[in-house]
Protein backbone atom coordinates (compact mmCIF):
# COMPACT_ATOMS: atom_id res chain seq x y z
CA UNK A 1 0.00 0.00 0.00
CA UNK A 2 1.32 3.41 -0.89
CA UNK A 3 2.07 5.79 1.95
CA UNK A 4 -0.74 8.39 1.99
CA UNK A 5 1.70 11.12 3.05
CA UNK A 6 3.03 11.18 -0.51
CA UNK A 7 -0.39 12.44 -1.69
CA UNK A 8 -0.49 15.50 0.59
CA UNK A 9 0.01 18.77 -1.18
CA UNK A 10 2.99 20.92 -0.16
CA UNK A 11 0.61 23.63 1.11
CA UNK A 12 -1.26 21.19 3.35
CA UNK A 13 2.00 19.81 4.72
CA UNK A 14 3.14 23.33 5.66
CA UNK A 15 -0.23 24.05 7.26
CA UNK A 16 -0.11 20.87 9.36
CA UNK A 17 3.42 21.67 10.50
CA UNK A 18 2.32 25.18 11.54
CA UNK A 19 -0.72 23.86 13.42
CA UNK A 20 -3.10 26.12 11.58
CA UNK A 21 -5.89 23.54 11.25
CA UNK A 22 -8.38 23.96 14.10
CA UNK A 23 -9.14 20.84 16.07
CA UNK A 24 -12.75 19.64 15.81
CA UNK A 25 -12.69 19.46 19.61
CA UNK A 26 -11.63 23.08 20.15
CA UNK A 27 -13.86 24.85 22.74
CA UNK A 28 -16.40 27.33 21.42
CA UNK A 29 -15.59 31.00 22.01
CA UNK A 30 -17.02 32.25 25.28
CA UNK A 31 -19.42 35.21 25.40
CA UNK A 32 -19.69 37.18 28.64
CA UNK A 33 -23.28 37.45 29.81
CA UNK A 34 -24.42 40.97 30.62
CA UNK A 35 -26.32 42.01 33.71
CA UNK A 36 -23.56 42.47 36.24
CA UNK A 37 -22.58 45.79 37.77
CA UNK A 38 -19.36 45.70 35.75
CA UNK A 39 -21.05 44.58 32.50
CA UNK A 40 -24.64 45.92 32.53
CA UNK A 41 -27.10 45.04 29.80
CA UNK A 42 -28.13 47.73 27.31
CA UNK A 43 -31.05 49.75 28.64
CA UNK A 44 -34.12 50.06 26.45
CA UNK A 45 -37.84 50.66 26.83
CA UNK A 46 -38.36 46.90 26.91
CA UNK A 47 -35.80 46.33 29.67
CA UNK A 48 -36.79 49.23 31.94
CA UNK A 49 -38.12 48.13 35.32
CA UNK A 50 -39.97 51.36 36.10
CA UNK A 51 -43.30 49.59 35.67
CA UNK A 52 -42.06 46.79 37.93
CA UNK A 53 -41.30 49.31 40.68
CA UNK A 54 -44.79 50.76 40.49
CA UNK A 55 -46.32 47.30 40.57
CA UNK A 56 -44.26 46.46 43.66
CA UNK A 57 -45.74 49.44 45.46
CA UNK A 58 -49.43 48.77 44.76
CA UNK A 59 -49.66 46.20 47.58
CA UNK A 60 -48.80 48.95 50.06
CA UNK A 61 -51.17 51.70 48.91
CA UNK A 62 -53.14 53.39 51.69
CA UNK A 63 -56.85 53.69 50.88
CA UNK A 64 -57.56 55.90 53.90
CA UNK A 65 -56.47 59.49 54.38
CA UNK A 66 -53.88 59.99 57.08
CA UNK A 67 -53.35 62.85 59.53
CA UNK A 68 -50.06 64.70 59.78
CA UNK A 69 -48.40 64.39 63.19
CA UNK A 70 -47.33 67.51 65.15
CA UNK A 71 -43.68 66.80 64.27
CA UNK A 72 -44.65 66.89 60.57
CA UNK A 73 -42.58 63.74 59.96
CA UNK A 74 -45.35 61.11 59.76
CA UNK A 75 -48.98 60.42 58.88
CA UNK A 76 -51.20 58.33 61.14
CA UNK A 77 -54.07 56.25 59.74
CA UNK A 78 -57.24 55.08 61.48
CA UNK A 79 -56.43 51.40 60.79
CA UNK A 80 -53.10 51.69 62.63
CA UNK A 81 -50.97 52.09 59.51
CA UNK A 82 -48.19 54.66 59.47
CA UNK A 83 -46.25 56.61 56.87
CA UNK A 84 -43.06 58.20 58.14
CA UNK A 85 -40.82 60.47 56.13
CA UNK A 86 -37.91 62.84 56.37
CA UNK A 87 -37.14 65.67 56.16
CA UNK A 88 -40.24 67.11 57.88
CA UNK A 89 -42.92 68.74 55.76
CA UNK A 90 -42.40 72.50 55.71
CA UNK A 91 -45.17 74.68 57.10
CA UNK A 92 -45.03 76.87 53.99
CA UNK A 93 -45.79 75.95 50.40
CA UNK A 94 -43.29 75.09 47.71
CA UNK A 95 -42.46 72.30 45.28
CA UNK A 96 -42.05 69.23 47.50
CA UNK A 97 -40.99 67.05 44.57
CA UNK A 98 -37.66 68.83 44.18
CA UNK A 99 -36.12 67.54 47.38
CA UNK A 100 -34.74 64.33 48.82
CA UNK A 101 -37.06 61.95 50.64
CA UNK A 102 -36.81 58.86 52.81
CA UNK A 103 -40.29 57.38 52.99
CA UNK A 104 -41.52 54.28 54.81
CA UNK A 105 -44.98 52.71 54.88
CA UNK A 106 -45.99 50.33 57.67
CA UNK A 107 -49.12 48.17 57.65
CA UNK A 108 -50.17 45.93 60.56
CA UNK A 109 -47.06 47.17 62.35
CA UNK A 110 -44.78 45.67 59.69
CA UNK A 111 -42.64 47.43 57.06
CA UNK A 112 -44.38 47.32 53.68
CA UNK A 113 -42.63 49.79 51.39
CA UNK A 114 -39.50 51.94 51.52
CA UNK A 115 -38.78 54.70 49.02
CA UNK A 116 -35.58 56.73 49.04
CA UNK A 117 -35.55 59.45 46.45
CA UNK A 118 -32.97 62.12 45.73
CA UNK A 119 -33.84 65.20 43.73
CA UNK A 120 -33.02 64.92 40.05
CA UNK A 121 -29.60 66.55 39.40
CA UNK A 122 -30.98 69.69 37.75
CA UNK A 123 -27.55 71.34 37.96
CA UNK A 124 -25.84 68.45 36.18
CA UNK A 125 -23.53 67.51 39.05
CA UNK A 126 -21.06 64.61 38.72
CA UNK A 127 -23.00 62.40 41.13
CA UNK A 128 -26.27 60.74 40.10
CA UNK A 129 -29.60 61.15 41.79
CA UNK A 130 -30.69 57.80 43.16
CA UNK A 131 -34.18 56.41 43.68
CA UNK A 132 -34.64 53.14 45.56
CA UNK A 133 -37.96 51.33 45.87
CA UNK A 134 -38.13 48.30 48.18
CA UNK A 135 -41.42 46.40 48.28
CA UNK A 136 -42.74 43.02 49.39
CA UNK A 137 -41.51 41.31 46.21
CA UNK A 138 -38.14 42.94 45.59
CA UNK A 139 -36.43 46.23 44.97
CA UNK A 140 -35.02 48.46 42.25
CA UNK A 141 -32.24 51.02 42.29
CA UNK A 142 -32.30 53.81 39.71
CA UNK A 143 -29.42 56.22 39.12
CA UNK A 144 -29.81 59.24 36.83
CA UNK A 145 -27.19 61.69 35.63
CA UNK A 146 -28.27 65.05 34.25
CA UNK A 147 -26.68 67.86 32.26
CA UNK A 148 -26.16 71.54 32.96
CA UNK A 149 -27.91 72.29 29.66
CA UNK A 150 -31.10 70.93 31.17
CA UNK A 151 -30.94 72.82 34.46
CA UNK A 152 -34.44 73.85 35.46
CA UNK A 153 -36.17 71.16 33.41
CA UNK A 154 -39.32 70.14 35.29
CA UNK A 155 -39.90 66.61 34.03
CA UNK A 156 -37.74 63.63 33.18
CA UNK A 157 -38.65 64.01 29.53
CA UNK A 158 -36.59 63.57 26.36
CA UNK A 159 -33.09 64.93 26.82
CA UNK A 160 -33.44 65.61 30.55
CA UNK A 161 -31.45 62.49 31.50
CA UNK A 162 -27.99 61.97 30.00
CA UNK A 163 -27.18 58.63 31.58
CA UNK A 164 -29.23 56.03 33.48
CA UNK A 165 -28.33 52.87 35.36
CA UNK A 166 -30.89 50.47 36.84
CA UNK A 167 -30.73 47.44 39.08
CA UNK A 168 -33.98 45.53 38.62
CA UNK A 169 -35.68 43.10 41.03
CA UNK A 170 -34.11 40.15 39.20
CA UNK A 171 -30.70 41.49 40.27
CA UNK A 172 -29.61 42.43 36.75
CA UNK A 173 -28.05 45.79 35.94
CA UNK A 174 -29.00 47.86 32.90
CA UNK A 175 -27.38 51.05 31.63
CA UNK A 176 -27.82 53.51 28.79
CA UNK A 177 -26.79 57.00 27.78
CA UNK A 178 -27.58 59.71 25.26
CA UNK A 179 -29.68 58.68 22.28
CA UNK A 180 -29.93 55.10 23.59
CA UNK A 181 -32.45 56.30 26.17
CA UNK A 182 -34.96 57.32 23.50
CA UNK A 183 -34.36 54.90 20.61
CA UNK A 184 -37.22 52.56 19.80
CA UNK A 185 -39.55 54.20 22.30
CA UNK A 186 -42.14 55.58 19.86
CA UNK A 187 -41.12 59.19 20.38
CA UNK A 188 -40.69 58.82 24.15
CA UNK A 189 -37.73 57.87 26.32
CA UNK A 190 -36.94 55.13 28.81
CA UNK A 191 -39.47 55.54 31.66
CA UNK A 192 -37.97 56.58 34.98
CA UNK A 193 -39.44 56.37 38.47
CA UNK A 194 -39.92 59.55 40.48
CA UNK A 195 -41.55 60.35 43.82
CA UNK A 196 -44.01 63.23 43.52
CA UNK A 197 -45.88 65.14 46.20
CA UNK A 198 -49.06 66.77 44.87
CA UNK A 199 -51.05 69.38 46.75
CA UNK A 200 -54.74 68.53 46.64
CA UNK A 201 -57.48 70.82 47.94
CA UNK A 202 -57.40 69.44 51.50
CA UNK A 203 -54.42 67.07 51.58
CA UNK A 204 -51.05 66.13 50.16
CA UNK A 205 -50.78 63.08 47.93
CA UNK A 206 -47.54 61.09 47.81
CA UNK A 207 -47.26 59.12 44.58
CA UNK A 208 -44.81 57.16 42.44
CA UNK A 209 -44.80 57.99 38.75
CA UNK A 210 -43.06 56.40 35.81
CA UNK A 211 -43.71 55.81 32.12
CA UNK A 212 -47.20 57.27 32.23
CA UNK A 213 -48.20 55.13 35.22
CA UNK A 214 -49.17 56.60 38.58
CA UNK A 215 -49.39 54.82 41.92
CA UNK A 216 -50.89 57.00 44.71
CA UNK A 217 -49.21 55.74 47.89
CA UNK A 218 -51.13 57.76 50.48
CA UNK A 219 -52.77 61.11 51.20
CA UNK A 220 -52.04 63.13 54.30
CA UNK A 221 -54.14 65.99 55.70
CA UNK A 222 -52.10 68.78 57.35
Amino acid sequence: MANCAFFLSPLLIVCLQAGCLESPYAPAPTVSACGTEEVPCALSCASSCAAVALNLSTACMMTLEGTLTPSRTACDFADGSLADFSPPLPAEGGDLSRRSWSLGLRRQDKPCLTVRSEAFPWDGGPSPSQTTVEGPSGSIVQEVWGDTADAGTRDLGPGAARRVRLRCPDGKYYAGAGDQLCSGCDGRCVPLVSLRVVRLSTALEFRLEGGGQVTPLFTCAP
